[in-house]
């Protein structure tokens, strides 16, 4: 038998359903079998860790906690006393009790993290649907060939011993399961679209038209290199929430810019090429209208912008759970502290509460009951300032404006300055969630003072009602974060607390008056987890694409395949940055000091104004940079996205529509 037939042999046997089915068992039992093992690992490593002395029982935790909290509450009643609370020193050791508590249920909940084997679950079924994917789709001993081959140059790499060799063999492993991964989706998602129906048949023929355009190859396997490359450039020793940080910002930021790029690429070509090489002259012959041709283009490109964002979102998720597993600084294994460090260690807090998770915050509400005062205020400083002048209406509006601004602005500035040795009530209201889940909250601030000297610390004291009072030592100019009990806040969902510029418990102030810069005091607390939010940070990044997909058709419906790049690149970019726009016209007046106009804005306003209006909703969805911050992505704003991007592209695809139906196509010749 020849070697060619005996590939034919071999693709038949692939095709078959018993093969399908042994091979269905196989990754089942294998993907079990991995978990299993990974289970009994962590149990060893987990016996070792206790038999170590590095990690102790949950019992004698809360022992040493409470057994601080006996030792402190003098201290902590004695600030209380100093901070006016007029509490006694028994609800000032229950209250110091509730914060010491929180710190245990933190070394509870990172340890059940330590244990916890879901990861390995979550990567070896995800693993597993890729494989049943691959063979039902009839490729089971295709892949098999080529993982074969990619692993015979990867491994000796990855075990050469050389930290350069060793990158270069995990991004070539890394590139060929991300390229195996998103050519078994696309083939899959071509599967799916084999209704019958004109929409369908086109949607089926753009996915396939992906693959062959060399354009798009060009864009996927720039993604694919990117994706499996960013890991590789992170530096080592830096701290790990910083590594984390920046591997989701770039690692999410630039596949997302680059399947942007795809999509605005693949919507023109699709529909200009076809009308350059007489396609579309056979295509519009058929019983086709002109709005299932807008419709059935638009869910390809859509399908093949998902897929991709599918395969590098999957690997940017797993490199992300491997980073965090990762010892952070000051810890032996992951979520344990060497001896003698914090427990959670501070940089383990940042990736835990502040990073990898979903949280909502709460800024220090300042302007409580102020804005009567600052209304005020800005009509005494704007009545001074136009004094026996007569201006246009649109000169005292803009002038209104500035006055309101620098108005609010001293404002912030006083209320955020606490001189030394002076203290300052805070305010955080809404956190009656927070106190009805009982998880930790976390206290993140940033001090500010004099010329920011990096190597000086100032020790800042935190008394909350009762008596509790906190101190903390942090550099000027960097945020730190401390846990907090969410027994600190009130019935009525406010947390309220004063700020001492200085150490209460030994009297000493620091040196000059710290102040915060806005943004630099806020309350946050976990309201998800970290894969949750993922998911639907994804959600809306597909939904944003959609959108300029439909853009880019509309583009290409009327223009040649230059001009609607051109002018579809420019509406990504003005919708991107629609929000900057729209702070911008905020100080881009017409008129300006004196009465003069300057007419020529006129139009340049006229221009920006309906782009902040029509691109605002998709310009402050802003995903990535919600799930670098940790911050909460809910279901509501992807609906709220949803329907607003569902709305633009409907009119876009009727616009579409109607320019397909008008159009003499029979008299275009591409050139």
């Amino acid at each position: 038998m020849s070697l060619r037939d005996r590939v034919w042999a071999l693709d038949r046997a692939q095709q078959s359903v018993t093969f399908k089915l042994i091979a269905t068992g196989v990754i089942v039992a294998l993907a079990l079998g991995a978990v299993v093992y990974y289970a009994v690992i962590k149990a060893q490593r987990e016996r070792a860790l206790t038999e170590a002395g590095l990690v102790e029982a949950a019992g004698s935790a809360a022992g040493a906690a409470r057994g601080a909290g006996d030792g402190g509450s003098g201290d902590a009643a004695g600030a209380g006393g100093a901070a006016g609370a007029g509490v006694g020193a028994g609800v000032a050791r229950a209250r110091l009790e509730n914060e010491l508590d929180s710190q245990r249920r933190m070394v509870e909940e990172f340890g059940s993290l330590r244990r916890s084997s879901g990861d390995a679950a979550a990567l070896a079924g995800i693993g597993a649907a890729v494989a049943l994917l691959v063979v039902w789709l009839g490729l089971g001993l295709t892949y098999l060939v080529l993982v074969g081959v990619a692993g015979g140059v990867a491994l000796p790499l990855v075990w050469s011993g050389s930290a350069w060799w060793s990158g270069v063999g995990v991004s070539v492993g890394g590139v060929t399961v991300l390229a195996g991964a998103f050519a078994a989706l696309v083939r899959a998602v071509g599967v799916a679209l084999g209704g019958s129906g004109p929409v369908w048949s086109i949607a089926r023929n753009v996915v396939t038209e992906s693959v062959r355009l060399n354009i798009s190859v060009v864009f996927v396997v720039l993604m694919i290199l990117a994706v499996a490359g960013v890991p590789h450039v992170l530096e080592p020793t830096s701290p790990l929430r910083y590594q984390v940080q920046s591997f989701l910002q770039y690692g999410t930021g630039a596949p997302y810019l680059l399947t942007a790029l795809l999509a605005l690429t693949l919507s023109c070509a699709t529909v200009n090429f076809e009308q350059r090489g007489r396609v579309l002259w056979q295509t519009m012959t058929k019983p086709v209208r002109a709005w299932e041709y807008v419709l059935g283009k638009w869910i390809g490109v859509c399908c093949v912008s998902g897929a991709l964002l599918a395969v590098t979102s999957s690997g940017v998720f797993f490199f992300t759970q491997y980073l965090r597993n990762r010892p952070a600084n000051g810890e032996a294994v992951a979520y344990v502290p060497l001896p003698g460090q914090p427990n959670p260690t501070p940089d383990r807090l940042a990736i835990e509460y502040q990073i990898l998770t979903a949280r909502q915050s709460r800024l220090a509400n300042v302007f409580k009951d102020r804005t009567q005062e600052i209304e005020e205020e800005t009509a005494r400083r704007t009545e001074a300032a136009l004094k026996d002048q007569v201006v246009p209406d649109s000169y005292r509006r803009d002038t209104e404006r500035r006055t309101r601004d620098a108005v609010t602005s001293e404002l912030l500035s006083r209320q955020l300055a606490i001189e030394p040795g002076d203290r300052k009530g805070f305010e955080f209201d809404g956190l009656g969630g927070a106190r009805e889940s009982g998880r930790p909250m976390t206290l993140r601030f940033k001090i500010d003072a004099g010329g920011n000297n990096p190597t000086e610390f100032y020790k800042v004291t935190f008394v909350f009602a009762g008596g509790v009072a906190i101190v903390r030592e942090a550099a000027l100019g960097q945020f730190a974060s401390m846990p907090m009990a969410p027994e600190l806040i009130d019935p009525d969902g406010v947390l309220r607390m004063v700020v001492v510029n200085g150490d209460l418990a030994s009297g000493v102030a620091n040196a000059e008056t710290m102040s915060f810069p806005p943004g630099g005091l806020e309350v946050s607390h976990p309201v998800g987890r970290f894969s949750g939010n993922y998911v639907r940070a994804m959600a809306a990044m597909w939904l944003k694409l959609c959108l300029l997909s439909m853009i880019g058709i509309t583009a290409a419906t009327f223009l040649s395949f230059p001009v609607a790049m051109m002018v579809a690149v420019t509406v990504f970019m003005a919708a991107e940055g629609a929000s900057f726009l729209r702070y911008s016209l905020e100080t881009y007046a017409t008129v300006e000091t004196g009465g003069d106009t300057y007419y020529y804005r006129y139009p340049i306003r006229a221009i920006a104004i309906p782009i902040v209006l029509l691109f605002s909703p998709y310009s402050e969805l802003r995903p990535v940079g919600r799930l670098v911050e940790g911050l909460s992505v809910p279901w509501r704003t992807v609906g709220e996205a949803a329907a607003v991007v569902g709305a633009l592209v409907t009119a876009l695809w009727a616009l579409a529509s109607g320019i397909m139906r008008r159009r003499e196509l029979a008299l275009y010749s591409g050139q």
